[in-house]
């Protein structure tokens, strides 16, 4: 059996392996564990029995926040991270770059990201000089390393991309740095889009 609350009562539920839920004090099965996916659940006892653990916690996207580290040009929402409640030694949360946008140049500190393409073709520029760049597409995995300058390119006209974003430490290292970090402009390397400014 499994422990869990229903987070609107703090009342204590059991749910069999088979996810299906017994009500406390009842000999009824009234829901589904799926059932319960549109709000938070605390799950307190893996099968082991072990209730010593934090719980599981599902943050469904109201509750994701942007009072996080930003760059220009982009939104990220935080979904995992200690402001949400969430003692976790990692970060994870969402990024998005509108169409014919493009971020500012920056890096991340100490922490390294790995970031899973959701939908939409992102170009990432990158190096002391920004000499080197790449594509992703949705389906991709990319890996920033620590402390490596970076920005992020849309080109579409009409697709914004996304990225579900996991960091190494629970909470993010956003340092932007100033366009000057590189030879030439960032207007050039994104050529054709309009300035942040603008």
């Amino acid at each position: 059996m499994i422990a869990y609350s229903d987070g609107a009562t703090g009342r204590w539920l059991q749910a069999t392996p088979c996810t299906r839920v017994q009500r406390e004090g009842s000999n009824e099965f009234s829901q589904c564990i799926e059932h319960l996916a549109h709000r938070t659940v605390w799950v307190t006892g893996a099968i082991d029995g072990h209730g010593d653990r934090p719980p599981i916690r599902i943050v469904s996207p109201a509750g994701f926040d942007a009072g996080t580290a930003q760059t220009p040009g982009s939104v990220r929402l935080a979904a995992v991270a200690p402001q949400l409640g969430i003692q976790s030694a990692l970060w994870g949360g969402l990024f998005q770059v509108k169409p014919r946008a493009h971020t500012g140049i920056h890096h991340h500190g100490e922490q390294q990201t790995i970031a899973y393409v959701l939908s939409g073709i992102c170009e990432v520029r990158w190096g002391a000089r920004g000499e080197y760049d790449a594509r992703a597409k949705a389906g991709d995995f990319i890996h920033v390393p620590a402390f490596l300058p970076h920005m992020e390119i849309n080109r579409s006209d009409s697709e914004p991309f996304h990225w579900v974003v996991v960091r190494s430490t629970s909470t993010p290292i956003v340092v932007n740095l100033p366009d000057h970090t590189w030879p030439q402009p960032r207007h050039a390397l994104a050529a054709g889009l309009p300035s942040l400014s603008s």
